[in-house]
């Protein structure tokens, strides 16, 4: 047995324990999350369902086996094509499949993808002719597959044995408590054992009765389920009667029941073919009966499965169903009496009220809650508040008083909205807040209105009692909070006193008073603050645990036990969700709870009354979209659980979509692949197994020997790689669920190969040819000193006799020296004349010198001119400005001119106003850059505002013709060119195309940062590719956008304590840290980041950075 197989039965046993842990809810009803056939493209009946090791769901309908990883759906057939009727898995995690006339288990081939291995070859040839496998289970006597006609068994030895029924048929088998069950027409129930079909004592009375599911009820009893005699529990000799809460299952005519689930230890689930699900405790209520009518998609059940985070998946007639059954979280809906908004809630008395858009509505506490609305209410209800006869509840134009589920009476008031009703300290009166009528003062005792208090006649929507004649009261739209002051005699407001900005509230508005444990407290858009001598100041001890200074605060409340409620969310984001969060009280302090209310985060709603109402210390309702959430903290849930990530594929993206590995396979490969640098492009897909909100999970990648660190977190579920050195490679990837749980890591180790040219045999060769060319050359060189030695013996000769000859010569001449002197004598005199002309010509150079001078100064300062020119090319500021008002350019030549350029325009179409923006790196630097920049900038001109093409990737492929024909690249070797970046903002339309030659464009939304790479070609530059196609990609920037444009002077700039590049993640990373700051700062900090990193290097290239942030 190798490795990797030793951890899975302990995977199995844990996952079996862990079920034995599910508790089910009767409160309210489970989320049911439905799978369409749409979504995954095939048939809709599901017969089966099992789940791997990995995590991964195996769904069998009528088309073969689904695989589902919570991200991707694919289709494995079988090789006859036929329906997949029943899966199960052994112990070593293989999944057995059975289908027509075909059995087998699902496996992988050599290159990791999912494939299905038939096991007809291991069956006799006599006995390969059946039709459908009804039941496949793992049992202790090996695989058993179940047929109509016969029944196969795969035991220990991998050998087929099959048994034949007494009779005629098999119905149905079932698999319970070490007994492999077979039901047989007109015989009765079956047992194999001892290698034969034995009648089970008292089996005989389901002759004539077919019996549809069969459980473990404990370890020593099983329960039956059949269609036409109810339920029974088994004992090993007689059947007893089980009566149930459902009429479905104890029904002897017309019963339904189609499949059974034992969940855990103490629960079972019965599908059925008209009812949907039914789950029932071992005394035989109904704790939760679930249908289309609660979500599920279809009433007929097929087939049902319990995964590893305890969802009940149901296989119905026309799709998949996943019930959270073990979550601690229920919901009501209309199908529980609720209609309308919910505004508010509160529990008084053993009942929960509910205010709605459409009444009151009421349920008494029982374990099952049903609501109704009671009688006479119905209008829109803002506030509940308890009083000794009862509730009182206030609407639009009413209050009522409210006796658990009775109206005792509608009070008698004038027409006002009463937002809240709060009763005063001195117990005989109550305070109602209204809108725009301030307060109005009621008697606590008859309920009778008293009279609105003159001096305040402001909306007052959150209303507090502080001192004793003291109110505080606040609404989402007013200027900060008022404190008021009331007369002895409660008929007026004697004193406002407003707190705002300048008192130190953060924000002036949204602003919300709650009154925690004798604190008056104000829920803001930066945390919680608090009164303190007559000001307000951050409540630091909280703020702390919510991280407060980045939470808008909405609702507070506390319980009896000084646990404390909040709805906040993250102040940083647009549009940020709600969050619900608990501040669980300790000896010291408080522990934060937030990982069980997750799931709520995209219904929770901010209603006027309380959002957040705890009922006793373990349960807690939250108002949602279109009703009420309930949690149970006494269900055991780990939120903690691990999970795997997965990769589903990597592929090599040159040639296109080339398989290195399918992912179908739970080994990743232990051998490193080696991959040609030919193919040095790849493509990784990944996925994660947890299936709650598989939507909202985000992954992290990390390319080891290529990235410096981890990515940002993000939903994209697949990375490309293109152009990587040669070298070893790990890449790793993760995922995190909403609960901030990291999954198990998956990685694959891969090599890529140097060129040919650097390869150990081509440098080998290199070493034998330069040995071969050493001899070669030492061997010509010696012939070629030994005939040049000859040469210079018969030289050394000839010299020798010209030495002779000449020293004759020399005898013959001495006489003429004394001639010769007299015309030395006379040719000095000439050369001191000559001297003088000399003297003469150095003054006449120091004249030449100094011209060159005055010449070089003036070429200088023809440059200076031409940099003036450079920048009269550029865009007005002040046109960019108009478009984009907030950018900022960071350009800084490396001479006086420079080969970088920006370029800018707006053209008006018949559709909307477009801002073409562009940043350029031409060849070169300087003059002849500067030059290239000139051509840019005037075919720019021509093609958008002459020719008027408004199509990013239009305006390349000309600008590309341009550059050819300006340069006649067609008929001479001239290869300059220019990289460019070019972007095309549509207000209108709120898109921005980009098309880029060897130029990226970064941008950020919702503080996610996302990379468009452009053409890997230049424009012009024809020997690098003859005839280039420049493509665009689209943006939607309907959303704040933040982009950036720039040309690689900034990143290739040596500098540092170690004098190496900056480097283009160091530089990405920079503008994600800045993308947040004004323009104009982040232009500062790109200056001084270059400077500090330059130190005393030179300047090796030009620099041009663009950033521009859309609001649209």
């Amino acid at each position: 047995m190798k490795k990797w197989l030793l951890w899975l039965p302990f995977l199995w046993i844990v996952h079996t324990n862990a079920i034995g842990q599910v508790k089910i809810k009767t409160k309210g009803d489970p989320l049911v999350f439905n799978y369409a056939p749409d979504g995954y493209q095939t048939d809709g009946q599901v017969w089966t369902m099992q789940q791997d090791a990995r995590g991964v769901m195996y769904i069998g309908n009528n088309t073969g086996i689904i695989e589902y990883d919570g991200f991707h759906w694919s289709l494995l057939k079988l090789p006859n094509y036929s329906i997949v009727r029943t899966m199960t898995i052994d112990e070593k995690g293989r999944i057995y499949v059975g289908g027509q006339g075909e059995f087998g288990y699902i496996g992988a081939d050599s290159l990791g993808r999912t494939c299905y291995v038939s096991l007809l070859d291991k069956v006799p040839l006599k006995h390969r002719s059946f039709n459908d496998v009804w039941k496949v289970f793992n049992t202790h006597l090996g695989v058993v597959f179940q047929t109509t006609h016969k029944i196969y068994v795969l035991n220990k030895q991998k050998k087929i044995e099959v048994y034949f029924p007494t009779k005629k048929n098999f119905h149905r088998s079932f698999y319970v408590n070490r007994q492999m069950l077979v039901s047989e027409p007109g015989v009765g129930m079956l047992v194999l054992k001892n290698k034969r079909m034995q009648l089970i004592e008292g089996g005989e009375r389901f002759a004539n009765n077919r019996v549809y599911v069969v459980l473990p009820y404990d370890d020593d009893h099983l329960l039956f389920v059949t269609r036409t005699q109810g339920v029974f529990i088994y004992n090993g000799k007689t059947f007893e009667p089980w009566l149930t809460d459902s009429e479905e299952l104890n029904k002897k005519k017309n019963n339904t029941t189609y499949c059974g689930l034992r969940i855990g230890t103490n629960y079972f689930a019965i599908g059925t073919l008209l009812s949907g699900v039914i789950i029932l405790d071992k005394q035989g209520k109904v704790l939760q009966h679930i249908n289309k009518g609660k979500g599920l998609q279809a009433n007929i059940v097929l087939s049902l499965y319990l995964d590893r985070e305890h969802s009940l998946w149901t296989g119905l007639e026309n799709g998949i169903s996943r019930i959270e059954i073990a979550s601690p979280i229920s919901y009501f809906y209309q199908n529980h009496g609720i209609s309308g908004v919910i505004y508010n809630s509160a529990f008084y008395d053993k009942h929960l009220y509910l205010g709605s858009s459409q009444g009151v509505y009421c349920a008494p506490w029982k374990p099952t809650l049903s609501f109704s609305l009671l009688p006479s209410t119905q209008d829109q209800v803002w506030s509940f508040t308890k009083v000794p006869q009862g509730v009182v509840a206030s609407s639009n134009g009413y209050i009522w008083l409210i006796d658990k589920n009775k109206v005792k009476r509608k009070l008698a008031v004038p027409k006002a909205n009463y937002w809240q009703v709060i009763a005063l300290a001195d117990s005989t009166h109550l305070l109602a807040g209204t809108s725009n009528t301030g307060l109005a003062l009621l008697d606590a005792k008859t309920l009778e209105f008293k009279h609105f208090l003159t001096g305040f006649q402001q909306d007052c929507r959150w209303v507090i009692q502080g001192k004793k004649r003291e109110i505080w009261v606040s609404n989402s739209y007013s200027d900060g909070v008022h404190r008021l002051t009331l007369n002895d005699d409660l008929t007026r407001v004697t004193k406002v006193r407003t707190y705002g900005v300048a008192d130190g509230l953060p924000f002036a508005n949204s602003n919300r008073v709650f009154k925690i444990n004798g604190k008056m407290l104000v829920a803001t858009k930066k945390g919680v603050y608090k009164y303190k001598n007559d000001k307000f100041e951050p409540y630091e001890t909280w703020n702390d645990y919510i991280e407060g200074s980045s939470k808008q605060v909405y609702f507070i409340k506390e319980d009896a036990k000084g646990n404390v409620y909040m709805l906040v969310s993250n102040n940083m984001l647009k549009n940020a969700p709600l969050e619900c969060l608990v501040m669980k009280k300790q000896r010291k302090g408080f522990k934060v709870i937030r990982h069980p209310f997750a799931p709520l985060s995209p219904l929770i709603i901010d209603a006027l009354g309380p959002v957040i109402e705890p009922v006793r210390e373990h349960e807690i309702f939250f108002l949602i979209k279109d009703g009420l959430a309930h949690y149970d903290a006494t269900l055991p849930k780990n939120y903690y659980q691990k999970f795997n990530t997965l990769l589903c594929n990597v592929k090599l993206t040159v040639p296109e979509d080339s398989l290195l590995y399918g992912g179908g396979d739970m080994r990743l490969p232990a051998k490193v692949r080696s991959i040609g640098h030919t193919f040095n492009a790849l493509r990784f897909k990944y996925a994660a197994t947890f299936f709650q909100e598989s939507d909202k999970i985000k992954f992290q990648y990390f390319l080891e020997g290529f990235d410096q660190e981890w990515s940002q977190w993000s939903k994209n579920n697949y990375k490309e790689y293109n152009y990587l050195p040669e070298g070893e490679y790990t890449f790793r990837v993760r995922a995190r669920n909403i609960y901030d749980v990291i999954g198990k890591e998956a990685s694959y180790r891969f090599i890529i190969l140097p060129p040919w040219y650097r390869t150990k045999l081509a440098y080998t060769l290199y070493v034998v040819l330069s040995i071969g060319l050493v001899v070669l050359i030492a061997r010509t060189n010696t012939k070629r000193l030994r005939k040049r030695n000859d040469q210079l013996v018969r030289m050394v000769d000839r010299r020798t006799e010209e030495v002779r000859e000449q020293k004759r010569e020399i005898e013959a001449q001495r006489d003429n020296l004394i001639e010769l002197n007299q015309e030395v004598n006379q040719k000095n005199e000439e050369i001191t004349a000559q001297n003088e002309s000399l003297e003469l010509k150095t003054y006449e150079l120091k004249d030449a010198f100094e011209e060159i001078k005055r010449q070089n100064n003036d070429i200088t300062a023809s440059i200076a001119y031409a940099y003036r020119i450079q920048k009269a090319m550029l865009p007005l500021s002040t046109n960019i400005r108009k478009a984009f008002p907030q950018h900022f350019i960071f350009w800084r030549p490396r001479e006086i001119v420079s080969g970088d350029f920006y370029w800018f325009t707006s053209v008006t179409t018949n559709e909307s106003i477009k801002h073409i923006m562009a940043v350029v790196d031409c060849t070169g630097h300087g003059v002849p850059g500067a030059f290239m920049s000139l051509i840019g900038n005037d075919l720019l001109n021509n093609i958008v505002k002459a020719n008027q093409i408004v199509s990013a990737d239009s305006i390349l492929n000309q600008l590309h013709r341009g550059v050819k024909m300006a340069l006649k690249q067609e008929s001479t070797q001239n290869d300059d060119g220019m990289d460019i970046g070019l972007v095309v903002v549509d207000e209108a339309r709120q898109i921005m195309e980009f098309a880029g030659a060897n130029h990226p464009l970064l941008y950020i939304q919702n503080g996610e940062m996302t990379v468009v790479r452009g053409n890997t070609y230049p424009i012009g530059r024809s020997q690098i590719v003859s005839n280039p196609k420049y493509g665009k990609q689209i943006i939607d920037i309907s959303q704040p956008t933040t982009f950036y444009m720039f040309s690689d002077g900034y990143q290739d700039q040596f500098g540092g304590s170690k004098g190496k590049k900056f480097l283009r993640q160091r530089f990405w990373d920079l503008l994600y840290q800045i993308h947040e700051l004004p323009m104009h700062a982040q232009k500062e900090t790109l200056g001084i980041t270059f400077s500090q990193w330059q130190q005393d290097f030179p300047q090796i290239d030009d620099v041009l950075v663009l950033g521009v942030k859309l609001s649209l």
